[in-house]
């Protein structure tokens, strides 16, 4: 019995995470949209990185950190748009007090893509760091700066730079 103790705990975990995140596939228009929802629990920390995208953060009233993840093929079959799809990877964990949301290409990077993702944090969060290759950071919240109080609207970055902002999120905004 305690040989197969690893193995369960194993199993809890995969059917924890799988139970977390779910995502479905639907034509819009001349477009494939994969959404993927989620949601994390138990971290004081958010690192978001993703090599494409849009990244939204807003604040919100529930104590743990939820996203939607809005992949969009211009694929014009199905089965090319599930290998993009399938070819850009988004990871979703928790590592001690932090919370991560990766996305990561495979295989080489599509031209006939995008991605948008909507986080929800808890008012209180200590860190959110958002890294984006090529996408727009927008927020709600104020962000504290070195002895500056500003908005990330005022920091947001437009395509194609590069975006790697270490933000901690307050209560004010």
């Amino acid at each position: 019995m305690l040989k197969n103790l690893p193995k369960l705990g194993l199993l809890l975990l995969l059917v924890t995470l799988c139970a977390a995140q779910q995502g479905s596939i639907q034509k819009e228009g001349n477009n494939w949209t994969k959404l993927v929802n989620g949601s994390l629990s138990g971290a004081r920390n958010l690192h978001i990185r993703v090599q494409v995208g849009a990244v939204r953060v807003q604040g919100g009233t529930s104590s743990g950190i939820t996203y939607v993840i809005r992949n969009k093929s211009y694929e014009s079959t199905e089965d090319r748009a599930r290998r993009q799809f399938d070819a850009y990877k988004i990871s979703t964990y928790t590592r001690g007090d932090t919370a991560w949301i990766v996305g990561e290409w495979e295989g080489g990077r599509p031209h006939k893509f995008s991605s948008d993702l909507t986080i929800t944090v808890p008012r209180d969060i200590d860190l959110v760091k958002i890294e984006t290759e090529d996408g727009e950071i927008v927020t709600t919240k104020a962000v504290r700066a070195p002895s500056i109080w500003m908005t990330l609207e005022e920091l947001s970055t437009r395509r194609p730079a590069v975006a790697r902002l270490m933000l901690a999120m307050s209560d004010q905004t």
